[in-house]
C-alpha cells in the first residue's frame, strides 16, 4: 500500500476549489455589469478591445452613465483616465475622445440618479476584488506547489501553451502523477475514460464516463484549446495530432477530437513524470537501440546529420523514426527544441513513451557523447 499524498496537496486542492468558487462569481458579476450598463451607457462596452480586466472596470466606474461624460469637459475627463495606472498621455488622449463620442450616442434608460448606478459600481467593486483575490489565490498555489513538487511544476510549464495558473491547477488537482501506475488510471481518475454497457449477449461502448475529478478534466480540456492558441509559435505533437485528425473528421464537433487529445497529454505528462522521478536521461545511442526492440525490429531511428558538415545545418541532430513496413517516416523529433512531430499518429504506446521521453530530455545531454558523421555503428542520415 503506497503512502498517502503529502499534506501540500491536499491544502493545494483546496485552494484550487476556492479558486474555481471566485472564478465563478466572477463570471456572475461580469454578467451582471453588462446586464446593467444596457440601461445607462451600453456604448461604453466597445472602449477598450475586451469589456474586461481591471482598466476597463476602472474606466466604467468612472463614467457608468453617458451624462456622467457630457457633465465633464474634455481636460476633466482626460485627467481622469490618465490618473488611472497603465494609461499614458497618448492613450489618456485617445480614449477621451472615443468616451465623448460613444456618450452622444447613446440614448440611457435610466437617467444619472437611478440605483443601477448603485448596482454598477458594486458589481465594478467586486470584480475588482475577486480579481485580486484570484491573483493572491494563484500566487498561494505556487509556494504550495513548490514544496510539494517543485519539478511537476517545472515540467508542467515546459509544455508549449501551460502557463502558472494552468500549471498549479494541474498540480492542485491531479496530485502526484508518480502514484499511478499507468496513463489509462489516470484517464480514469479525470473520468476520460470509455464507458461500457453490458447486458446479456449485448457489449457496448459508450461515451467517457465523466467520472472521478470533474474540474481536473475542465482543466485539461481547456489547455488543448490553450495548446492550439499557441501552436504557431509553439507546435507540438498533440497539436498535430489534434489538427490531423480534425481535418480527417467528416464530424463539425471536435470535442471527441479534444477528449482524445487530452488522453495524449496525459499520456505525456506521466512519461515525463514516471521518467523525471526515475532520473532517466535518454541519449541518442541508447533511443535507437530501443526503438529497434518494437515489434522485431520493425522501427527504426536515423540521425540527421549535415550532409556537408555544416555547423549551422538546422536539421542537425534531428532524429527520423521510420516504419520499415510501411516504408515511410513515422515521427521526427526536432534536434533543437523538445517538439515532436508525428506522421503516423497509430505508434504503439510505449514507443509513443519512449520518443516522449527522447524529446524531452535535456538537449545537451541528448547528444553528451557526439557522434561523428562517418560513425559506422549508428543510422546516420547524410
Amino acid at each position: 500500500m503506497r503512502a498517502p499524498q503529502p499534506k501540500e496537496y491536499h491544502e493545494l486542492q483546496n485552494a484550487s476549489r476556492y479558486y474555481e468558487e471566485l472564478t465563478q462569481a466572477l463570471i456572475i458579476n461580469k454578467n451582471q455589469l453588462h446586464r446593467n450598463l444596457q440601461s445607462t451607457f451600453p456604448q461604453i462596452e466597445s472602449i477598450l478591445s475586451t469589456s474586461s480586466g481591471r482598466v476597463y472596470w476602472t474606466i466604467v466606474s468612472l463614467f457608468p452613465h453617458a451624462q456622467y461624460v457630457l457633465n465633464h469637459n474634455e481636460n476633466q475627463v482626460f485627467q481622469s483616465l490618465l490618473a488611472i495606472s497603465g494609461i499614458g498621455r497618448q492613450r489618456a488622449h485617445y480614449l477621451t475622445t472615443r468616451l465623448y463620442a460613444l456618450a452622444r450616442q447613446a440614448y440611457p434608460y435610466d437617467n444619472e440618479s437611478s440605483i443601477t448606478i448603485r448596482a454598477i459600481q458594486r458589481n465594478i467593486a467586486n470584480l475588482l476584488s475577486l480579481s485580486a483575490e484570484r491573483d493572491n489565490v494563484i500566487n498561494y498555489m505556487e509556494k504550495l506547489a513548490m514544496q510539494a513538487n517543485a519539478r511537476s511544476l517545472t515540467i508542467y510549464e515546459s509544455i508549449p501553451g501551460i502557463a502558472k495558473t494552468t500549471a498549479v491547477r494541474l498540480v492542485a488537482e491531479l496530485g502526484d502523477l508518480s502514484r499511478f501506475d499507468t496513463s489509462a488510471q489516470i484517464d480514469a481518475f479525470v473520468g476520460i475514460d470509455p464507458g461500457r454497457y453490458q447486458s446479456g449477449e449485448k457489449d457496448s461502448h459508450l461515451g467517457i464516463t465523466k467520472h472521478g475529478n470533474h474540474l481536473a478534466r475542465k482543466i485539461l480540456y481547456r489547455t488543448i484549446t490553450q495548446m492550439e492558441t499557441v501552436k504557431a509559435t509553439q507546435p507540438c505533437h498533440i497539436t498535430d495530432y489534434y489538427d490531423k485528425k480534425k481535418r480527417s473528421s467528416n464530424s463539425r464537433g471536435y470535442k471527441k477530437i479534444a477528449i482524445a487529445s487530452v488522453h495524449k497529454l496525459i499520456r505525456t505528462m506521466f512519461a515525463l513524470i514516471k521518467h523525471d522521478n526515475r532520473r532517466i536521461v535518454m541519449k541518442y545511442i541508447d533511443f535507437e537501440k530501443n526503438v529497434a526492440g518494437f515489434e522485431d525490429s520493425r522501427y527504426e531511428a536515423r540521425l540527421d546529420r549535415a550532409k556537408q558538415n555544416l555547423e549551422n545545418y538546422m536539421h542537425k541532430n534531428h532524429v527520423h523514426v521510420f516504419d520499415k513496413k510501411k516504408k515511410k517516416e513515422a515521427a521526427t523529433i526536432n534536434g533543437l527544441a523538445r517538439n515532436v512531430t508525428y506522421q503516423d499518429l497509430g505508434l504503439p504506446t510505449k514507443l509513443g513513451e519512449l520518443i516522449t521521453e527522447y524529446a524531452y530530455t535535456p538537449i545537451k545531454e541528448r547528444m553528451a557523447d557526439e557522434i561523428s558523421d562517418d560513425d559506422k555503428n549508428y543510422n546516420i542520415m547524410k
